[in-house]
């Protein structure tokens, strides 16, 4: 049986078992992949974006614009007595009660003077101004830093550059917050007078901890 999920931008998406689950998402990563070689193979100066004209990275911006305008899914807010209120279906229902549809489009089009002074008197309806165009502005970066995030891992692959992942020990991660918090306990003693600042209570601290857990750091910055 399908079952749907819901995205933040409200994309809904038909599942008909959990393996298909592996398989679009399979898909779409696939999908990704071919979208940053492309861009790689003809977008000059990309994935780093100040290299790219600026022609090219409105057009990227422009075309997940245009994505997310198709997927969003807009509020109704009902305005009562100046207030604005998300709609219920009786709202809806009556064409008396003046309501507002916060589309992306009609979020977008308000220029920065001109928030400042048409919503001088309607600061709520401001913030539902600003909440759509965050919400739209924040899409498109993020998405638009995916693109680049794998136009880069590509690149890497490509060079034959193998990124291993650092392992850091939780003896040192503890050797260095030790390290830091000796001179941060000297200078908390000294110059801000606090009275629960003692270095050598410290010192005699860490030499118990460090007696107790019985393996010490390997290394300190």
């Amino acid at each position: 049986m399908a079952t749907k999920s819901k995205t933040a931008q409200a994309v809904e998406v038909q599942f008909s078992s959990v393996s298909d689950i592996a398989v679009q998402h399979g898909q779409a990563v696939s999908k990704t992949t071919a979208c940053a070689e492309y861009a790689l193979d003809t977008i000059k100066g990309f994935p780093v974006l100040k290299e790219v004209s600026e022609e090219n990275v409105k057009a990227l911006r422009d075309g997940y614009s245009l994505h997310h305008r198709s997927v969003y899914k807009p509020k109704t807010y009902a305005v009562i007595s100046g207030q604005y209120f998300e709609a219920t279906p009786d709202h809806m229902a009556n064409p008396k009660v003046e309501k507002i549809n916060a589309t992306i489009d009609w979020a977008m089009v308000w220029t920065p003077n001109e928030m400042a002074t048409e919503f001088k008197d309607r600061p709520e309806l401001k913030k539902i101004v600003e909440k759509v165009r965050k919400a739209h502005l924040t899409y498109i970066s993020d998405t638009l830093g995916k693109l680049v995030a794998e136009g880069e891992k590509i690149l890497k692959k490509r060079a034959g550059i193998v990124t291993e992942r650092k392992v850091v020990l939780f003896v040192n991660t503890v050797g260095d917050f030790f390290a830091a918090q000796e001179k941060s306990v000297k200078v908390k003693q000294t110059q801000r007078g606090d009275a629960t600042a003692n270095p050598e209570k410290f010192k005699e601290a860490v030499k118990a901890f460090w007696l107790t857990y019985g393996q010490m750091p390997t290394q300190s910055k």
